[in-house]
């Protein structure tokens, strides 16, 4: 177990394991952000996820960019992009990373877009979790060179859900990360207006498209590295306990399950990569615990009279748990 958390070890390993440099991948950060103004938390979350290996939930209203992220984070490194409704529901094989003849899995990877997960029946969650299940087995059985990286990105506006059954613990659970996705700030609006309605185009991305900074190969590079990243046991257990801290307490009625856990370290250690590190830190964790649990517990009855947003009640129960010191 490593003494420091704030530096590596003296061990930094073969060149071929040292994540690539921070300034490459704040680079790649910097070129989304060009096409998805004001949204720099939106973009963290889809990268980190990509390099996890794990899947999204946007949530925002309509016209918010959900859209335009999923988009440009394809076109950042040259991957395909589909998407598909919920209604009717989404066949299994749309729902699967691109192959080809020889079973291999494509050359340039896959990012889907699944949106409208606020009309989705109980025939269509169950379609959804099937596929999401599937995905994960796939990344374990094949080999890192053979794994396109492959990400969905659901998307639902949690207003418009009247009448629709509420989408299930079970496949919620299933999504690495869930990101609320708001309006940009009014200089962020103002400048996005401006440029958008005095050009011919629709959109920021075909306005601002991102350069292609990295190649399909890089990123499954990237991906089999974040495993590399150290963690300290310390961080571990830190993660663990902030899981847990969701099961109790009086301010929320259901908590995350085990592997909330497993995704918080695993995005630990890929923003941690984002950064340009080789281990990950406290506020790596920390950080990424709000959109690896806000979708896997439940706001306390007490909570919501009292008009308590789970987002805050969620902050204030894991301000509780303590961070393993340096």
């Amino acid at each position: 177990m490593t003494d420091n958390l704030s530096a590596p070890s003296s061990d930094t390993g073969s060149p071929d394991t040292v994540p690539a440099s921070g300034a490459s991948l704040a680079a790649w950060a910097n070129e989304l952000n060009t096409a998805l103004v004001g949204q720099p938390a939106v973009i963290e979350a889809l990268l980190i996820a990509l390099l996890a290996g794990g899947h999204v939930l946007l949530e925002g209203p309509p016209g918010c960019g959900k859209r335009t992220a999923a988009r440009a984070l394809a076109a950042s490194f040259g991957a395909a992009f589909s998407e598909v409704p919920c209604l009717p529901a989404p066949a299994v094989a749309a729902l699967h990373p691109q192959t080809s003849n020889s079973g291999e899995a494509s050359a340039t990877g896959q990012v889907l877009l699944v949106h409208g997960l606020e009309q989705a029946n109980l025939d269509t969650q169950a379609v959804l979790g099937q596929a999401l299940r599937a995905a994960a087995e796939d990344t374990v059985e094949l080999p890192a060179s053979q794994v396109a990286p492959f990400l969905l990105i659901g998307c639902r506006h949690p207003l418009d859900s009247a009448g629709v059954a509420p989408l299930s613990e079970s496949l919620l659970d299933r999504f690495m990360l869930a990101v609320p996705v708001g309006f940009p700030g009014v200089e962020d609006e103002t400048r996005m207006v401006r440029e958008v309605s005095l050009s011919p185009f629709e959109d920021m991305l075909a306005i601002a498209a991102p350069q292609r900074l990295h190649t399909f190969a890089q990123v499954v590079r990237l991906r089999a590295s974040r495993a590399e990243v150290r963690v300290d046991e310390r961080l571990v257990d830190y993660a663990v306990r902030l899981v847990r801290a969701t099961r109790y307490g009086p301010r929320l009625s259901t908590g995350a399950g085990p592997r909330a856990a497993i995704a918080l370290v695993r995005c630990a250690q890929a923003r941690a990569l984002l950064q340009g590190r080789d281990h990950a830190l406290p506020e790596d964790i920390k950080a990424c615990a709000p959109a690896v649990l806000r979708h896997r517990v439940r706001l306390a009855v007490t909570q919501r009279v009292e008009g308590i947003a789970l987002e805050q009640a969620l902050a204030e129960q894991l301000d509780q748990v303590g961070a393993p010191r340096p």
